[in-house]
């Protein structure tokens, strides 16, 4: 009786935090401002540095006015080749303290030209229309998308180490992704590329979403969406009630339809183990 009456507590909980109606990037900047979570994104982000040592950079070889050059071969000419210096601590701290600062100050705006003119990480697009719906994004759903793009700025997971970190989480050959799911991906392609296949719009839509950067900023969505202001941990009932009432709550299906199918019931332990590690 008394696991049952904690079962119905918990269920009742989540119902009264899910679908926030505050500011989403509020919550963002009062979750990066938590110690912990902050300890947690440096710690990563120092993580990922140290993982390139032993590696080379190369420096492309650009012309007077701007363009790769290329060899005989068609390759782009490299023209200097050196050792990965990683951040330090310090550094990445620094970093992290500054891009704060940063964001919690500034957003650039622009107004749409185009249809597949959408918000990016560079700067809010007012007027722009949900592919999904083909509707103006509302007030509400600006700031989930603010708060997104803020939050790839503070969290730029990147490369090989993030990628087996996150993906420990999704099982993305599971999603079923044909011509009807390519529908909504294809309106945000600029006009040169509207005439993709359906595999290349697929190949094309997942290697984004399973960007480590992409899947960091919808575990943030569903955090944002249940109101949660500091290193509040993240359960397997919220992911569950979040399956059921997010994207009809928000209105918002900027890839979650497949980023939930991805989290199957053989991934949904990993996944919560990120959300609450990965500094979200």
């Amino acid at each position: 009786m008394g696991n049952k009456m904690e079962q119905f507590s918990n269920q009742s909980n989540i119902e009264t935090e899910a679908n926030y109606e505050g500011n989403a990037t509020e919550l963002l900047f009062s979750r990066l401002q938590n110690e912990k979570i902050r300890k947690q994104i440096i710690d990563l982000i120092y993580q990922g540095e140290q993982s390139h040592v032993g590696t080379f950079v190369e420096s492309l070889e650009i012309d007077p006015e701007g363009n790769l050059v290329f060899d005989d071969n068609g390759e782009p000419k490299v023209q200097e080749r050196k050792p990965f210096v990683p951040l330090t601590r310090e550094e990445v701290e620094k970093q992290y303290d500054d891009t704060l600062k940063k964001i919690q100050v500034s957003t650039e705006i622009e107004f749409a030209k185009a249809s597949h003119h959408l918000p990016t990480q560079e700067r809010m697009i007012v007027g722009a229309t949900a592919p999904w719906s083909n509707r103006p994004f509302t007030p509400e759903q600006m700031t989930i998308i603010e708060a997104h793009e803020k939050g790839h700025e503070m969290r730029p997971y990147i490369g090989e180490f993030f990628e087996d970190y996150f993906h420990k989480g999704f099982d993305f050959d599971s999603v079923p992704y044909g011509e009807l799911e390519g529908v909504v991906f294809r309106k945000v392609l600029p006009p040169e590329e509207q005439e993709k296949t359906v595999i290349e719009i697929r190949e094309m839509f997942f290697d984004y979403l399973k960007s480590p950067t992409e899947l960091a900023e919808r575990m943030s969505q569903l955090k944002n969406y249940f109101g949660m202001k500091s290193d509040d941990q993240f359960t397997a009932e919220h992911l569950e009630y979040a399956r059921n009432h997010y994207i009809t709550d928000t209105d918002m299906d900027n890839g979650m339809t497949q980023f939930f199918q991805a989290v199957t019931p053989e991934k949904v332990n990993a996944f919560i183990q990120i959300i609450n590690s990965a500094g979200i």
